[in-house]
């Protein structure tokens, strides 16, 4: 027979057992009470909708700024710097009607999904007319998942999107502070071969000028006259006119062309710097591209820069009379400055 204490103590435990199992159903009502799947971000925007696009890490508001000009997106957190619109169409398509399975609402466990003062990525666009478009937090990525925790800005609902937003902003181990380098358009100089007349290379000293030499055009007999055909500009040799006047090995030369042609950047530097302090005053390397309409551009090479913490190494460089200062790698120096012996078709 119980004692009035086991008795008591027996009811108190049955008590605690049914409260634990009310507030069990409770939570479970709450969880499952609300849609399994929530769009977060309503509509569908491309880069034509917006003006600017704003990312915070932490307590920096604006880690990365993208702004749209007349002339196209620039990264502003990088100098103005052309900004890259395959990158900016990836991060706004996976933007666009975001949806998200919902995972918690409990403040106090906000922080586990990667929500804290020092950590969230906030994306924020502006529409056209200036007004708030949307608004978004990111936190960590979710394991054995492509996709990123979420919420709105202000409230304590997380969500699991299966789409890697932090991956479109180059953030591929988790959230960190967004690298403009990720959004800037690289492609210092772009032309097509076939538009190339000539090239001619300062390095120091020493001028080496390439020119194209293209065969006879045929002609195409009319009733009157006979009419000169356009010469077919994919077919050509290489003459070299400076230092000496001789044939250049073709595959050589259109190596340098190439390198020319679709010259790409590894990274940019502040513009607003004096020019001299980058070599780039005076420059004493120069490649200047003759083009079929007979106009020019000057590829001017500055001094070097040593690699330090995120920035790599390589040489400034400027495009003619763009405010944009570029850093290219010694492979690409190279690939380009050939002297008058290396052009040199092979005993």
């Amino acid at each position: 027979m119980l004692s009035k204490r086991n008795l008591y103590l027996l009811v108190a435990f049955v008590g605690a057992l049914a409260l634990i199992s009310l507030l069990q159903r409770q939570s479970h009502q709450r969880t499952t009470g609300r849609a399994s799947s929530e769009t977060l971000i309503a509509g569908v925007y491309t880069a034509d909708d917006l003006q600017r696009i704003v990312v915070g890490y932490g307590t920096d508001g604006e880690a990365l700024v993208l702004e749209r000009q007349t002339d196209g997106w620039t990264v502003a957190t990088a100098w103005g710097a052309p900004a890259s619109g395959q990158r900016i169409d990836s991060l706004l398509g996976n933007l666009s009607g975001l949806t998200g399975e919902f995972r918690s609402d409990d403040r106090g466990v906000v922080p586990d999904y990667g929500f804290t003062d020092t950590t969230t990525v906030v994306i924020t666009a502006e529409g056209n007319d200036h007004t708030p478009a949307f608004s978004i937090e990111v936190g960590k990525k979710a394991e054995r998942s492509v996709g990123n925790f979420v919420k709105r800005p202000g409230e304590n609902a997380v969500y699991l999107t299966s789409k890697g937003v932090l991956n479109d902003l180059g953030l591929y181990s988790g959230p960190g502070r967004p690298q403009a380098k990720h959004f800037i358009d690289l492609q210092a100089y772009r032309v097509d071969r076939n538009e190339i007349e000539a090239i001619t290379l300062h390095d120091g000293d020493q001028t080496v000028v390439l020119r194209k030499d293209f065969p006879e055009p045929a002609t195409a007999a009319s009733d009157t006259i006979d009419l000169a055909l356009e010469p077919d500009r994919s077919v050509y040799e290489w003459r070299l006119l400076q230092p000496y006047r001789k044939a250049a090995a073709k595959t050589k030369a259109d190596a340098v062309q190439g390198a020319l042609a679709s010259l790409r950047a590894i990274d940019v530097a502040d513009p607003g710097v004096d020019r001299a302090v980058y070599g780039l005053a005076a420059p004493t390397r120069t490649a200047i591209v003759e083009l079929q309409d007979s106009s020019t551009v000057t590829i001017a090479f500055g001094s070097e820069r040593q690699s330090s913490d995120d920035q790599p190494a390589g040489r400034y460089l400027v495009v003619g009379d763009e405010p944009t200062i570029w850093v290219v790698s010694e492979y690409v120096v190279n690939n380009v400055f050939k002297n008058y012996e290396e052009l040199l078709p092979e005993d």
